[in-house]
């Protein structure tokens, strides 16, 4: 009965999703180890030229490890993904410095922009409080994510990353806000900004 064939189909979907989200998941842990290896070793010769003043060479040593941790987050977003798709994605909620993070994530992007010759301004004054409370990482993600589409579709000019906290009821609030000069979305084409695989030309 037709009844029937369609509940078959959907038993074959679900089986064949919960396949994909294995697969990405495997996927992610076999890449995962390799990379974490080339980092090490990276950072390792990194410090080695430094200690012995094989300054010409550090710079390139700091792309490879620049690009190797954008590539390891890209990594961790595909197992995000199988987490969520399986409803096992869990947030923390501990207190970070909120500077720290922002400068993290704006050293990690500082490569890609240098390579552009585009400005990375990062403006932290307005925080007036070094402790919130959340998930760092998570949000390392997201940032990461937003400064690197924001150098991608900029071609001169300037990249500026700017926070600000504040009070809201009980909660302390972190706002933080992207401005770019690059080359912005259509009118016509911003019911696409949810899509997936969906971007300007």
């Amino acid at each position: 009965t037709r009844t029937k064939e369609m509940e078959e189909s959907r038993d074959e979907a679900l089986e064949a999703n919960e396949q994909r989200s294995k697969f990405f998941a495997n996927m992610s842990h076999e890449l995962r180890t390799p990379l974490n290896a080339i980092l090490g070793y990276g950072e390792m010769l990194y410090e080695e030229c430094e200690d012995l003043g094989y300054e010409d060479l550090m710079p390139d040593l700091k792309k490879i490890t620049t690009s190797g941790t954008h590539l390891l987050s890209l990594i961790n977003n595909i197992l995000d993904l199988s987490k969520i798709e399986a409803g096992k994605l869990d947030f923390e909620h501990n207190p970070f410095n909120p500077v720290a993070v922002l400068e993290a994530v704006a050293q990690s992007a500082s490569i890609r922009a240098q390579e552009k010759k585009i400005d990375l301004i990062l403006d932290t004054t307005k925080l007036e409080y070094d402790r919130v409370g959340g998930d760092a990482n998570r949000l390392k993600q997201i940032l990461n994510n937003l400064i690197s589409n924001a150098i991608k579709f900029t071609s001169q000019g300037y990249v500026a990353i700017s926070a600000n906290s504040s009070v809201v009821g009980n909660h302390l609030r972190l706002d933080v806000q992207i401005e770019d000069t690059g080359i912005g979305i259509a009118a016509e084409n911003k019911h696409k900004l949810f899509a997936a695989f969906s971007q300007e030309n």
